[in-house]
């Protein structure tokens, strides 16, 4: 868990950095407290969700308690043949099933790649979104 917290962290450093200039560790003490409070809250959160860093070749994972009427999705922007934007939500159908090794509790494992649009996890009237989209000023 601390990895993952760590990891977090220096991503948070990195977009404090590239936003407001400077040096990255002059953001890491905001970052960490920052990166404890998303991975505490994910913690006591229904749904369970958590971020695995290891990721080879633009793919990704993620880890969520396999809860009864969990539904997760991608969400992508589509355009209506009016012209108008809308969020498009595509369920995740795909998983992998496994068991906690901390808890025993049944758990799913997805594979994503990454910037291929936004995650939603979505339990009764929880909503988590994985931010993984490019940032439309690098397009």
């Amino acid at each position: 868990m601390k990895k993952i917290v760590m990891t977090k962290a220096w991503q948070i450093a990195r977009k404090g950095f590239s936003k407001f200039g400077g040096k990255i560790k002059d953001y890491f003490a905001e970052a960490l407290r920052m990166a404890w409070a998303i991975v505490l809250k994910g913690m006591e959160s229904k749904i369970g969700f958590c971020e695995l860093p290891k990721g080879i070749n633009g793919s990704c994972y993620f880890v969520i308690n396999d809860d009864k009427g969990i539904q997760v999705s991608l969400l992508s922007k589509e355009k209506s043949w009016r012209g108008k934007e809308y969020i498009k939500r595509n369920p995740i159908e795909r998983y992998r099933t496994g068991k906690n090794k901390l808890t025993g509790a049944p758990i799913r494992m997805y594979h994503y790649a990454k910037n291929c649009g936004d995650i939603e996890i979505r339990l009764n009237d929880e909503v988590i979104v994985i931010e993984n989209h490019i940032d439309p000023k690098w397009l």
